[in-house]
């Protein structure tokens, strides 16, 4: 029952035709008064007469569902719930590439000062790296479980990895300059990992 349910009781009178002559007056059109009441289930009165106390009702219920996307955003995910216990696990990647690795225009400038032969226009360039292709991956996985009626736990867990590897360009697009030092790396071979990510609450 609710809680309105649960603490409810109602005493009334009702006037209603003696039909069964409980009176013996041999008047079976007279209105006779008849208490009637809504009482507590867990009251003396409900307890007396044999009415049992109430059980919570329970139900059992099985649900999973699968769903993925496959694109250039990939993600895979498993849930399952009952009545009493609830999880789920997952992925989800993302891949991009780029076809165009750098964007080169021609040096709009004429010879300035000391500059070398051939970086003013028309035969200097400049160069400007585009976005890089990179690469992402999580997992996580959570679960819940009922304790009781008032109590309930929970936990979630998830690790990524990102990865980008683009190959470096030199200092300069120009021949014409000569850069005394190479470029200390040929990329930047730069995996990031989250660090696994856990949590649980009480309830």
């Amino acid at each position: 029952p609710s809680m309105q349910q649960l603490y409810f009781n109602n005493v009334g009178t009702q006037f209603n035709p003696d039909i069964n002559d409980v009176d013996g007056d041999g008047n079976v059109t007279e209105l006779i008064a008849e208490q009637v009441g809504t009482f507590r289930n867990d009251s003396a009165l409900a307890q007396g007469i044999g009415i049992p106390e109430l059980k919570e009702e329970e139900s059992t219920n099985f649900s999973v569902g699968l769903a993925a996307d496959i694109t250039d955003n990939f993600s895979l995910m498993f849930n399952f719930a009952d009545g009493r216990f609830q999880g789920g696990a997952g992925l989800y990647a993302s891949f991009f590439n780029n076809d165009e690795i750098s964007l080169t225009w021609q040096n709009a400038y004429g010879k300035v000062g000391n500059w070398e032969q051939g970086v003013a226009y028309p035969d200097g360039q400049g160069r400007l790296a585009l976005e890089p292709d990179n690469s992402y991956m999580q997992l996580k996985a959570y679960g819940g479980i009922n304790i009781n009626a008032k109590n309930r736990l929970t936990a979630d867990f998830s690790w990524g990895t990102m990865e980008q590897d683009d190959v470096f360009f030199p200092y300069t697009v120009n021949p014409a300059i000569v850069v005394p030092a190479d470029v200390p790396r040929t990329s930047a071979d730069a995996p990031s990992h989250k660090s696994p990510r856990e949590s649980h609450r009480p309830r």
